[in-house]
């Protein structure tokens, strides 16, 4: 009820106001559960430095592919901001965006949004954890390769005693600092 400003009996009734709003056909769209895993596809619980798929829509993009280390945080005309730092890229398409989680973000909420050719997306809200592994797959079995790159196959298969290299996503910080976007420090990469 709205108080009548001339006193007595208080206001009552209803009032339609006609709204007029358009949505720019050019505005970057994050699909609803569309921050997934890049390893796993599962919209699950997020983790520093882990490369994760945004899924929506960006009109008229064109595939562009990162060639170079460190990845730039923008690729395409498109940046990806986490609660307002720009994340690095390393594709994107008019429906997908790949991309690496800063190292520096903390567990808890964050918000994400998408900046394509100037028009900034709505956002989304993602929880960061310490750690989601996930290993990448192909045809449902973990991706293992022998230390010089050689996949692991039923016509290559490991054998006893082999060093193997899984491809596992999502493991979070490690104890040596690692930049989001750039090449391992010797050391950490098979």
């Amino acid at each position: 009820q709205a108080v009548n400003p001339l006193g007595g009996n208080p206001l009552s009734g209803s009032v339609t106001l006609p709204v007029a709003y358009e949505i720019d056909p050019a505005a970057p769209v994050i699909s609803e559960g569309g921050i997934v895993s890049a390893a796993s596809f599962e919209p699950v619980a997020t983790a520093p430095l882990e490369i994760f798929s945004l899924f929506g829509v960006f009109p008229g993009l064109t595939p562009v592919s990162a060639t170079t280390l460190p990845f730039a945080t923008s690729l395409g005309s498109v940046q990806v901001l986490i609660d307002g730092e720009a994340a690095p890229l390393y594709y994107v398409s008019a429906n997908q965006v790949n991309a690496i989680f800063p190292a520096d973000l903390l567990p808890g909420p964050h918000q994400v949004a998408a900046l394509y050719n100037g028009v900034l997306s709505g956002s989304t809200t993602i929880m960061m954890g310490l750690a989601n592994p996930a290993p990448f797959t192909a045809n449902g079995a973990p991706i293992m390769t022998y230390p010089n790159g050689s996949l692991v196959t039923p016509s290559n298969p490991a054998k006893v005693g082999d060093t193997l290299v899984m491809w596992v996503d999502g493991l979070g910080l490690s104890n040596v600092p690692v930049q989001a976007g750039a090449a391992a420090p010797p050391g950490l990469s098979p």
